[in-house]
């Protein structure tokens, strides 16, 4: 192949190649040197309607040059007409010999038509002909690039460099590219050649120091950046950037990275504000509310806040979202559905962008991105919104703006004492200052690796980029007290070989051989969540903590050992495991973390109990409280707006642990008047939150005898409240061991002692120890056959007991549990004393004969009425089959066992001190789901009280809001009020069934519009289902049961009624996305099914999806369903042949040769029409 140079221009012109068509321009009717220069002239000038006229001139006057209708084609895609263009390249390339330009300017008008891979096939054909062709070379790299397509993007550029090996283009993209791959030592050593060519060059500067930052060597990346921002100190992206880095780095300060945010607002924020019209200053008006994200989908951002913003209530605040992202998924539906508006502003500028949000009147302007990439701060710096607030994206610390007046934070990632290293004023919500919701992919929860292994396994599973030599230092010294454990770390980045052996080569140093790490790179999300299977105790990065990944390592029942670090980003894990009550996993210093890793690790049973109940305990905890975090941040919205109004300055605002708000320096709760959050059955009803909290002045004192309330899958998520204290008494030592240092804050366990009369006794230990008492079990001939098992008798064991009038120290005991293990009558003749005060007592009753002497219902009641109790309820009742050997066979109906739920008398209730009443209305309603005798007790502090309980009441979810995907049953689909089951066939005839099974057991690719039990044949048929639906809820729950293989997309048209049809036109101008959605794949697709809303438009856009993507079109099948009995589908027959005819179904291939102007302007006759 002969060598031929080339220019990034779309007219590579050498003069060899000039020349020769010099020489052969009269013989071939070619256009003349002069001409073709001149064009290119016009071309490099921007002259574009110049160069339009040039090459019109060319094609008519030499109509057999290809150079002519290159140039036409070129002129005409630089002018938007891409059909036009289309043809005049396809002359071009249909004239002898190729040419790369031709190949490269018509993949461009494919690309812009959505052709795609018909794009990267004539891009790499240009590259066939030429292999150095620099602008069809660039376009794949980065083509390649969006795709994380890295290696075979620079293997693209070896090749290449091997015609041009000092092509400075190419060699910059390949570190560019070297860098996203990990490769970050190759890119360091590429880099530092290339500034050795370019001292001056600011971008390559910063390039090396991203790679030595990477590599760890934060010295020289700092100085690398550092001359970087001197030679280009107007770059405002490379200064983010290097804000964003600094929080890896181990050996900077708090105030370093403080001052580096303070200086870039000083350098970058200095434009005009953008001019504002005034907007009305009423504080009760419903708010106006933009939020900028490019993260509006399944990202963290849309797992941090998604489920929130579905309960924020409409009438108080009018969403906008400002999305710069394209992608669609799932999260977006659900945030586009709760905006009020939704726009893309990916190609508006800083400026453009300001004056839209301006426009738009927006009140209050909370920005998602912080300095992450693409990041809008010279936006907020021009202050489009009258208040501007940071919130999740990029919020790893202060922004540095002066613009931005608030920051939402909670009391754990920001605690006393920081607030001068923030340029806004704090809003310090009462719980997290996330709200966590989980994919809908969560794998089950298996054992606890180490028994299987023999060994603990710590993991980690962050962004391998936190992790550094100091933390390897930190982990290796584990690593070596915890006797054979090993590590697993696991992250995209691990796909570089060479960042897995620099880790290895660091853990080697400090004695930590090669077979205890193992590390394994990026696999789907659901397979990443089914590794924390083979991880025992995570471990959390230093000074760069776990966010979402320590969530969803909680999730998955794997506890997480963190040290805070010095900055915002460094509290993450910190907060979260505070939230979800596992603040005794959140260590002080390194010699903590060990030691509380060291713990856990010779902790087999406690690990066993965090695989069962840390899940429940999140999903229960603050952490996914959907409905109570959206009514603090709607009241802090609120709060911050009606300061705005009165005129004041921004200041801290912070929340206490019951919701009330205060401002800094103010001596009163600051008050608003919010609606209330929306059900979640129906998310667009809300009504007037009544300003009911509850406020309880010392926490609940719990005595459990017998661990009943210890060993409930609920009781962390209890605990998580930090409302009680609890002395549990466990004779059979089935609680699992606590640490030795005060985990389990506010939880005091006393193994194998159990309340009496003071006086030693005996331990009937059993073969299941739920059965262990100091009573003894009825002889096994006396006991139904299921329990005679269970029953038996292992051995008997001396045990102390303790009489509850004789503990010391016990001035107050509020609640009092007693399981079987030991005799109530003798523990209640033995408290008498100390039941005076007693609000609840919960004793478990068999209601059947169990244990010799056992006490019946009548001597339990006449026993708790000395104390002055009374029968209030039952709960927890507890049946046994009556099929004996055939338990299974049907529900249990035999009443077995039942708590007896005693409560003060009324002598006593009105005796009862406020703070008492109070005490036993919020365990009655918190844990017993209780609601009238609350209602009754609160009514006799304050009847007006009593009525704002009432209306609360109804509203306050017990357990807390569970993750999104939960709401919907397994096999059930709900939408607002409607229910319906999911299709197990698709709705037709026994015939067409048949028809439409035969042309899924051919196809390979299959896109639908419409869905239900088609989707569900396609599925089980192996096939991966394309789609699109008008009803979101109903595309969840499809999603959701038939899993990675459905990926269904939901159309807002608007509101839906029955089988997806808009209700109304009010919407109409949406209509035309359902039938254009198949056009966002660019595949072909051999099987197509209409049989959804908007028929005729939607056959129509197959048609046309056909035309573009199958060369081959009998190959490709379209099913019509419900067509043939309907006449006014029929216009769309000019357009197909019909292959096969079953009632109303038709099965039709595109005709060749078509009029496609006459199929567009079907479609637009159509495309409104839902029928």
């Amino acid at each position: 192949m002969n060598k031929k140079s080339s220019q990034a221009t779309p007219f590579s012109a050498p003069s060899a190649r000039l020349k020769l068509q010099e020489v052969n321009h009269v013989a071939f009717g070619q256009v003349p040197i002069e001409k073709q220069q001149q064009y290119v002239d016009l071309h490099q000038a921007g002259d574009n309607q110049s160069c339009l006229e040039l090459a019109e001139s060319f094609a008519a006057h030499y109509p057999d040059s290809r150079f002519a209708w290159k140039a036409l084609g070129s002129s005409l895609l630089r002018n938007g007409a891409l059909d036009e263009a289309e043809r005049a390249l396809n002359r071009a390339a249909s004239l002898q010999g190729e040419d790369p330009e031709v190949c490269n300017s018509l993949a461009r008008v494919y690309h812009a038509q959505g052709r795609t891979e018909e794009a990267i096939k004539l891009m790499h054909r240009a590259l066939e002909i030429e292999p150095d062709f620099a602008s069809s070379l660039l376009w794949l790299c980065r083509e390649m690039a969006d795709k994380s397509q890295y290696d075979a993007a620079i293997e693209l550029l070896d090749n290449a460099l091997l015609y041009s090996p000092e092509h400075r283009d190419f060699l910059k993209k390949k570190a560019n590219l070297l860098l996203r791959a990990i490769r970050h030592g190759e890119a360091a050593e590429l880099l530092e050649s290339l500034c050795a060519l370019e001292p001056d060059n600011a971008i390559l500067l910063h390039s090396l120091g991203n790679a030595y930052y990477n590599l760890g060597r934060f010295e020289d990346a700092e100085n690398k950046i550092q001359a970087s921002r001197e030679l280009d100190p107007t770059n405002f992206l490379l200064a983010s950037d290097h804000l964003l880095l600094m929080h890896y780095n181990p050996h900077l300060s708090a105030e370093t990275i403080h001052q580096a945010h303070l200086n870039w607002d000083a350098l970058f924020a200095t434009e005009a504000p953008v001019a504002r019209a005034t907007v009305d200053q009423d504080p009760d008006r419903r708010i106006r509310v933009g939020m900028i994200s490019a993260g509006f989908r399944i990202h963290p951002v849309g797992q941090m806040i998604t489920s929130c913003l579905q309960f924020l209530p409409r009438e108080d605040i009018e969403l906008y979202c400002y999305t710069m992202n394209d992608k669609f998924d799932p999260y977006t539906q659900l945030i586009q559905r709760r905006s009020d508006e939704w726009r893309s502003v990916i190609r508006l500028s800083n400026e453009e962008l300001a004056e839209r949000i301006a426009e738009d009147r927006i009140d209050i302007l909370i920005d998602l991105c912080g300095h992450t990439e693409g990041n809008r701060c010279k936006t907020i710096a021009m202050r489009p919104a009258p208040l501007q607030v940071k919130w999740v994206g990029g919020q790893i610390n202060t922004t540095g703006l002066t613009a931005m007046d608030y920051m939402i934070t909670d009391h754990v990632e920001t605690p006393e004492g920081v607030d001068h290293l923030y340029t806004e004023k704090l809003i310090r919500l009462p719980d997290d200052y996330i709200c966590y919701i989980p994919r809908g992919d969560t794998p089950s929860i298996g054992a606890v690796p180490a028994l299987e292994n023999g060994y603990i396994t710590f993991g980690c599973f962050n962004n391998p980029t936190k992790i550094n030599a100091q933390l390897i230092e930190q982990w290796a010294s584990l690593l070596l007290a915890v006797e054979h454990s090993r590590l697993f770390l696991k992250g995209s980045q691990f796909g570089s070989e060479e960042l897995c052996g620099r880790v290895r080569a660091m853990f080697k140093h400090h004695g930590i051989d090669e077979h205890r790490i193992h590390i394994e790179g990026r696999s789907p999300h659901v397979e990443l969540l089914d590794a924390y299977n083979r991880v025992d105790i995570a471990l959390d990065p230093w000074p760069y903590s776990g966010g979402l990944t320590t969530c969803e390592a909680i999730l998955m029942g794997v506890p997480v050992i963190t040290l805070p670090g010095p900055t915002f980003a460094g509290r993450h894990s910190a907060t979260h495991l505070t939230n979800a009550g596992l603040a005794h996993l959140v260590a002080r210093n390194w010699q903590d973390y060990r030691r509380i890793a060291i713990g856990l690790a010779s902790d087999i049973p406690k690990l066993e109990h965090y695989r069962s109940s840390l899940r429940q305990q999140l999903q229960h905890s603050p952490v996914c409280d959907a409905h109570r975090f959206a009514r603090h941040l709607n009241s802090a919205l609120r709060a911050i707006w009606q300061r705005h109004c009165s005129g004041k300055n921004p200041t801290a605002l912070s929340f206490n642990p019951n919701g009330q708000m205060q401002f800094a320096n103010e001596d009163t709760f600051t008050s608003v008047r919010i609606n209330e959050l929306p059900n979640p059955r129906d998310p667009n009803h809300s009504m007037v939150q009544p300003d009911f909290v509850w406020s309880l002045e010392r926490h609940i004192v719990v005595m459990d005898c017998g661990s009943k309330l210890l060993l409930d899958p609920g009781f962390d998520a209890l605990a998580s409240t930090n409302a009680f204290q609890v002395i549990g008494f466990d004779p059979a030592s089935r609680v699992p061991r606590s640490d030795d240092d005060g985990t389990r804050e506010n939880v005091q366990v006393f193994q194998h002692t159990v309340l009496g009369d003071g006086k030693p006794s005996v331990l009937h230990a059993c073969i299941d120890p739920a059965w262990s008492s100091v009573c003894e079990p009825l002889p096994a001939d006396a006991l139904p056959g299921a329990m005679q098992l269970p029953a038996q008798v292992l051995t008997t064991l001396p045990i102390s007991t303790l009489a509850l009038d004789d503990i010391e120290g016990m001035n107050q005991l509020d609640w009092l549990i007693l399981d079987t293990s030991g005799n109530p009558l003798t523990i209640l003749e033995n408290g008498r004393k100390t039941l005076e005060s007693t609000l609840l007592l919960q004793i478990r009753c068999p209601t059947q004969p169990r244990y010799l002497h056992q006490p019946d219902l009548s001597h339990l009641i006449a026993s708790a009425a000395e104390s002055g109790f009374t029968l209030h309820c039952l709960t927890d009742l507890q049946r046994v089959s009556s099929c004996d050997g055939l338990q299974n066979a049907f529900p249990a109906s035999q009443l077995d066992s039942v708590d007896l739920l005693f409560v003060p008398c009324e002598a006593r209730l009105a005796k009862l001190q406020i703070e008492q009443l109070l005490t036993l209305s919020f365990i009655l309603h918190n844990v017993f789901n209780i609601r009238d005798l609350p209602a009754s007790l609160i009514h006799r502090i304050d009847p007006d009280l009593a009525q704002r309980y009432i209306r609360a009441a109804a509203h306050m979810e017990n357990p807390q809001q569970a993750p999104l995907e939960s709401f919907v049953r397994p096999g059930t689909a709900k939408n607002q009020d409607k229910e319906f089951n999911l299709p197990t066939a698709p709705h037709m005839s026994r015939d067409e069934r048949e028809l439409f099974a035969r042309c899924l057991s051919f196809a390979e690719s299959y896109f639908e519009f419409g869905s239900g039990g088609s989707t569900v044949w396609a599925v089980a048929a192996g096939l991966e289902v394309h789609g699109v639906e008008s009803d979101a809820q109903w595309v969840n729950a499809l999603t959701r049961e038939l899993g990675d293989r459905c990926h269904l997309v939901a159309v807002d048209i608007g509101e839906v009624g029955e089988w997806g049809m808009p209700t109304s036109n009010k919407f109409a101008e949406l209509f035309v996305d359902y039938s254009r959605a198949i056009h966002q794949l660019q595949q072909p697709f051999d099987l197509i099914l209409v049989d959804g809303r908007f028929r005729v438009a939607c056959a129509a856009r197959a048609i046309e999806h056909t035309l573009r993507h199958n060369t081959n079109l009998a190959s490709t099948r379209i099913f019509i369903h419900d067509f043939w009995n309907r006449e006014q589908y029929h216009p769309i027959l000019e357009f197909l042949e019909l292959v096969e005819r079953v009632e109303t179904a038709g099965v039709f291939t595109v005709r060749e040769d078509l009029d496609r102007a006459a199929l567009r302007s079907l479609w637009e006759s159509y495309a409104h029409d839902p029928a």
